[in-house]
């Protein structure tokens, strides 16, 4: 594995606090620094203050929603229930 590549920082944005307290508690064990927050405005609003290496949203938030831009893109189109956004491994 390319340690380059790996993540030094996550935002992880979902709606649902089980969800959002299990997963964030998995990627912390996994030895990623985690950033959690529960709604869609509140994660564009902590990535503008300050950006993450990869960025882990839900589709189907109330009001704001995973399924808009990535910071600088087109967001991912899926029908699915989740999204990443790499900042910067060219592997992803």
């Amino acid at each position: 594995m390319d340690v380059t590549c790996l993540p030094r920082r996550v935002l992880f944005i979902d709606d649902d606090p089980i969800v959002l307290n299990t997963l964030a508690y998995l990627l912390r064990k996994a030895g990623h620094d985690v950033e959690e927050a529960e709604s869609g405005s509140v994660g564009l609003a902590r990535f503008r203050e300050k950006p993450a290496d990869i960025v882990l949203t839900d589709f189907t938030m109330t009001g704001l929603t995973g399924g808009g831009r990535g910071p600088g893109r087109e967001g991912p189109r899926s029908s699915g229930t989740g999204g990443v956004c790499d900042r910067g491994c060219p592997r992803y």
